[in-house]
């Protein structure tokens, strides 16, 4: 890869503002590239922090376009999936990782991570839904109670 190709890169990185993968990078000393004032202003700043989906895109979308960073990039999203409870991300990461490198430990899913995921997710979305129907009853109950009590008068302007 040339200079201007990695540099590039690098200013996609910036300007991206995803400080975090400007360590996967691996910026050498000699490209001169570290005594800019935008490199000097964002080590005295805080630095900006990025997680949970949008991570995992930037991270994918580092693996699918950059030759170089591919398969460091496609193991943290892999990672990072694996931290949610998102299986179609960690799949599709996963896949990705395995078209770049089939022989790459990590190209075979998790089968029982990916089981017990479903499993999680089944039984929290059917918790949820039950939930909301339990609310939807309540709320139809007071509905017909306000509409029914004398007591309350529900149009004060008449």
């Amino acid at each position: 890869m040339a200079a201007s190709d990695t540099e590039n890169e690098l200013l996609d990185l910036v300007a991206s503002k995803d400080l975090e993968c400007l360590d996967v990078f691996r910026i050498s000393s000699k490209s001169g590239l570290m005594d800019t004032s935008f490199f000097i202003n964002a080590q005295q700043d805080a630095p900006i922090v990025v997680e949970g989906r949008t991570r995992f895109d930037r991270l994918y979308l580092i693996g699918r376009s950059s030759p170089h960073l591919c398969l460091d990039a496609l193991r943290a999203a892999i990672a990072e999936a694996k931290r949610s409870s998102d299986v179609r991300r960690y799949e599709k990461a996963v896949s990705a990782l395995a078209k770049a490198a089939p022989s790459d430990p990590d190209a075979e899913p998790d089968t029982l991570w990916v089981a017990r995921m479903k499993k999680l997710v089944k039984a929290e979305t059917d918790r949820m839904e039950l939930e909301l129907k339990g609310y939807k009853n309540n709320l139809i109950k007071e509905s017909i109670r306000v509409k029914s009590s004398p007591d309350i008068n529900i149009n004060p302007e008449r």
